[in-house]
């Protein structure tokens, strides 16, 4: 578990609904339960892309990338709303390729989210990137060894900043001071807002601030440049984003 988890769930929900859900079972158990089917569901939707960017084989993007070297070893923990796994057009599944160490977690599968818990225990210098007002802008904040990421629509990250609160209640919270001229040009890709990011992109800004140069956030834009063009085959110039609030 934690490591490109076991699969998500797909749009149209063949079998158990809801309602067919033990009624005795609270909200949270039936999300559980559902997002588990959902995930078995969606790994066999999979098994016909790579495995590694999600893309049909013909359109593989892992030739275009590699590992990059961090000057400050930190690891990355994706939390992943279901609804992204297996998103072609997802941009986090690039940080388990590109960073050392970085490791993926679904959010609603026990496994994963006893894993999160768990490696957050071991990592008492860690931090979740997220904006709000408990946030601390990272160039302010106290160095951190791991970084959590959320990873999801703009209406997923507020389940998911709600469960991280839950597994783990005093867990700091940084925010990005702002895109910064390094990330401001490397950045370029086509955006429906202007001053959103991806999560991969969000990592990079918050990567740069805590003391990385500038290369780590460029090796990372030409991974999400890459992974972008792979899309236009399919979907002419619409980009698909997986929002960090």
């Amino acid at each position: 578990p934690g490591a490109m988890s076991a699969p998500v769930a797909a749009r149209h929900r063949p079998g158990r609904t809801k309602v067919d859900i033990d009624a005795s079972l609270d909200a949270p158990e039936r999300f559980t339960v559902l997002t588990e089917e959902y995930m078995a569901r969606r790994h066999v939707e999979l098994k016909d892309r790579c495995s590694l960017c999600w893309h049909a084989h013909p359109l593989c993007v892992c030739r275009h990338l590699r590992p990059l070297v961090l000057r400050r070893p930190v690891t990355t923990a994706i939390f992943m709303h279901p609804r992204e796994y297996g998103n072609a057009a997802d941009s986090s599944k690039l940080l388990l390729l590109a960073l050392p160490g970085s490791r993926l977690f679904v959010f609603g599968v026990r496994e994963d989210e006893a894993a999160l818990a768990a490696l957050l225990s071991e990592h008492p210098r860690a931090a979740l990137l997220y904006p709000g007002d408990e946030a601390v802008p990272v160039l302010s904040a106290p160095p951190f060894d791991l970084l959590v990421a959320i990873d999801g629509t703009w209406r997923q990250a507020r389940a998911l900043r709600r469960r991280m609160h839950e597994l783990a209640p005093s867990l700091p919270q940084v925010c990005l001071s702002g895109p910064g001229p390094a990330t401001a040009t490397a950045f370029s890709r086509p955006r429906s807002h202007p001053d959103r990011l991806s999560t991969t992109e969000a990592v990079a800004v918050a990567l740069w601030e805590h003391g990385e140069d500038a290369g780590v956030v460029e090796g990372l834009a030409a991974m999400v440049a890459a992974n972008t063009a792979a899309l236009r085959p399919r979907a002419g110039d619409a980009v698909h984003q997986s929002v960090h609030p």
